[in-house]
């Protein structure tokens, strides 16, 4: 488990899964949300990985995010 407690999750990203088979859109959440809350590098195949791979940036800032709002957010001055 790490510090992360919320993420966001764009509409953005609704529209993308939303395209998929069911199977692979239980596929894509779970990894998501383990990558997301327990630091698990998912183990997915092409459009799943594809997927997952476009949207892993704005997943790593959210949980950056995240753990600096625990954190207190920003120094003050900034």
């Amino acid at each position: 488990m790490n510090k992360v407690n919320s993420f966001t999750f764009y509409f953005d990203y609704y529209n993308l899964i939303d395209t998929l088979p069911i199977e692979d859109k239980k596929e894509l959440a779970v990894a998501m949300l383990d990558y997301v809350f327990r630091d698990e590098m998912p183990n997915l195949k092409g459009h799943n990985l594809a997927i997952f791979n476009t949207l892993s940036h704005q997943l790593n800032l959210s949980k950056t995010n995240s753990i600096n709002g625990r954190n207190g957010g920003a120094p003050l001055g900034n």
